[in-house]
């Protein structure tokens, strides 16, 4: 599933559904700051399932459903091999499980590291309109995250700037990125079945071309109500 074909079957769902995408995810970070007044999803909610032995071959993420009985509510559910799915207000497995694909965000490498988001009309490797700068650059280093980018414009985004923290403090999550990449790369979001401590919900992976398909990466519908 590329992120375009991942598109195409959210959209297929019927009027209003969609990928999810930045916006919406930045609600949800948002939401998890205020709520816990920390960056540290896992710690104040659970790892997730981020420990599983992988087959090096096919796609071992559970299917999803385990923490339905905890409604809208956050927490985690134990499950068998030490697995842990966890839901945030009604969101199974933001991060962890597998990655998933992030509508409305293009990075525009090359040495520049700028990112350009939307909020409709969604297309992969272009900064014209309806996409905009963000204002500030990514961080230009793997590693985990330490400062978020900032502009008045895009005060809403949770996107790494500096990446020298650890797995605890101040956010615990990791940052992959390939700022010298010739043209442009697109946002996976959470982290999948093996990546331990990396992983959380400011775990952003911004390496990959749009035209990616993988077994450790998936996608998550939106629904967002019609306005006519």
């Amino acid at each position: 599933l590329t992120r375009a074909n991942t598109r195409k079957l959210a959209n297929k769902r019927g009027n209003g559904w969609q990928l999810s995408d930045v916006l919406s995810a930045s609600v949800t970070q948002m939401l998890f700051i205020i709520e816990y007044a920390s960056f540290n999803t896992q710690d104040k909610i659970g790892l997730g399932i981020v420990n599983k032995t992988d087959d090096g071959t096919t796609n071992m993420s559970e299917l999803t459903g385990a923490t339905t009985n905890l409604g809208n509510t956050s927490g985690m559910v134990a499950g068998t091999n030490e697995l842990v799915f966890v839901t945030y207000r009604g969101e199974e497995n933001f991060w962890g499980n597998i990655w998933k694909w992030i509508d409305g965000l293009n990075i525009e490498c090359k040495g520049i590291h700028q990112a350009y988001w939307a909020d409709h009309d969604f297309q992969d490797n272009i900064k014209t309109s309806p996409y905009k700068n963000c204002g500030f650059t990514l961080a230009k280093s793997n590693g985990y995250v330490s400062a978020f980018g900032y502009s008045e414009d895009c005060d809403f985004l949770f996107l790494p700037s500096e990446t020298v923290g650890n797995s605890s403090l101040p956010v615990g999550d990791y940052f992959w990125q390939n700022h010298t990449y010739d043209g442009f790369r697109v946002s996976l979001l959470g982290g999948p079945w093996v990546d331990g401590s990396n992983a959380g919900g400011f775990y952003w992976s911004v390496n990959i071309s749009s035209a990616s398909r993988n077994r450790y990466i998936g996608g998550r519908l939106l629904y967002v109500p019609p306005t006519n």
